[in-house]
């Protein structure tokens, strides 16, 4: 069973060591963490106790994530495993959703999409279905995932005549049984069904942007694209920008986290993640980088990223 320091359940309540001491010491209802592991009293806490210490002092987070790019190779589904890692890592309950017919983030759990009883592509056909009967548990706790097959692909025509096709996916996400915090979805890399469907069902679209020129050509056009989803199916969501591949070897990484500064500032995280080549091995492993090489470059990144978040939306 894992434990969590002190300063990790701060950071997953998104406040101060110091404040959560003040809790700790002034509710009698917060449990007491372990502080005889060492000299320093280092408080050490049970998955049970955070999750009591979230429910006492945290906000419930209830969030609905589209990572979506029409270009490929930025990182889309890498940011999506190891997000959701990180997060699940930190006591969050996390329910990732492949509606990528290419299934890559299917099989980066390990998972072979022909061997499955049931993808996504049956939740969205099959009435009979619940959503609950879709979900797969991941080996890593507090992670699971709705995976995809290539059968994904033809699910425009199989629903060309339906009304309200486009919300099919958020109907079946929101009839979800079990309690997660942070859904995160996998996006195709084009402006398909699946891709309109994940951001109606979305609270944020995040982007990741690949540092490098041509990544940001076609940006402008992709957040207008965005705009009109939002026009058209009368659904809001925020959008949040993630740089990726940064080179610190170049000066093109920082001369365009300048440029989407300068232009879409009010959109950019101030994470970012950086070139790593463990990014390719983890891959070959079907892992994610922050289990395959928790201290390399990327997973300190995405662990940044995480906390990002949830200090985002606990305030």
């Amino acid at each position: 069973m894992k434990e969590y320091t002190s300063g990790e359940v701060a950071e997953i309540l998104g406040v101060t060591k110091n404040t959560l001491y003040a809790w700790l010491k002034e509710d009698k209802k917060m449990p007491q963490p372990d502080t005889s592991r060492d000299k320093k009293g280092t408080r050490y806490f049970t998955q049970d106790q955070v999750d009591q210490v979230v429910r006492l002092r945290g906000k419930h987070i209830r969030k609905v994530v589209a990572v979506v790019n029409q270009k490929g190779g930025v990182l889309k589904t890498t940011t999506v495993q190891t997000l959701g890692h990180c997060l699940a890592d930190r006591g969050q309950k996390v329910l990732l959703v492949d509606t990528d017919p290419q299934a890559s983030l299917t099989a980066a759990f390990g998972l072979n999409p022909d061997k499955l009883q049931y993808t996504l592509y049956d939740l969205l056909t099959n009435k009979n279905l619940t959503t609950d009967d879709t979900i797969k548990q991941t080996e890593y706790e507090n992670l699971s995932i709705i995976p995809s097959g290539i059968d994904l692909a033809t699910i425009d025509l199989k629903l060309s005549s339906e009304i309200g096709r486009e919300k099919k996916l958020f109907n079946r996400l929101k009839n979800i049984t079990a309690d997660f915090n942070w859904i995160i979805i996998d996006c195709p890399p084009n402006f398909s069904l699946m891709t309109i469907s994940a951001l109606i069902a979305a609270d944020m679209a995040l982007i990741p942007v690949e540092c490098e020129y041509f990544s940001i050509k076609g940006l402008q056009q992709l957040i207008n694209t965005l705009d009109m989803v939002k026009e058209n199916a009368e659904h809001s969501f925020e959008l949040k920008m993630l740089p990726t591949k940064v080179d610190g070897r170049t000066n093109m990484g920082e001369q365009v986290i300048d440029h989407l500064k300068k232009f879409f500032g009010p959109y950019l995280l101030k994470s970012k993640i950086r070139t790593d080549a463990k990014v390719t091995q983890a891959q070959a492993e079907n892992k994610p980088i922050s289990v395959a090489f928790p201290q390399s470059r990327a997973a300190v990144d995405y662990r940044n990223l995480t906390i990002e978040l949830l200090r985002m939306y606990n305030k």
